[in-house]
């Protein structure tokens, strides 16, 4: 997975970035899919906003892009909300591959006949 963090109209320090690349490391756990992760932070006055766009199997394009009073905050906010929508794009897939199939028949354990001494009775 190829992670690249970006700081416009600010510069980043190093824990900022180290953080940033566990975090984005860490939405690889969520599904084997995930090839790219560009993370962008932006100072807008006094607001942080932190974008994640995430590139999964598929050629699919995820994004995610929240605000917050510092960059640990506005990059939390972005990796729960990116991780809810890569935990939605793999059942989609899951359930994709399945539709359609019909569920495996429920096999009932037979029913023993009686034998020939209780219908003599």
């Amino acid at each position: 997975m190829q992670v690249e963090i970006i700081g416009r109209h600010m510069s980043l320090g190093a824990d900022q970035t180290a953080h940033a690349e566990e975090e984005a490391r860490k939405l690889g756990r969520y599904f084997d899919g995930v090839n790219d992760v560009k993370i962008t932070f932006t100072r807008e006055h006094d607001v942080m906003k932190a974008e994640i766009i995430c590139l999964v199997s598929g050629g699919k394009t995820l994004v995610a892009v929240e605000n917050g009073t510092t960059i640990h905050e506005s990059l939390e906010r972005a990796t729960d909300t990116m991780a809810r929508q890569i935990k939605k794009h793999k059942d989609r897939l899951r359930d994709h591959r399945t539709h359609g199939v019909a569920p495996a028949p429920e096999i009932l354990p037979e029913e023993t006949e009686p034998e020939a001494e209780e219908l003599a009775e």
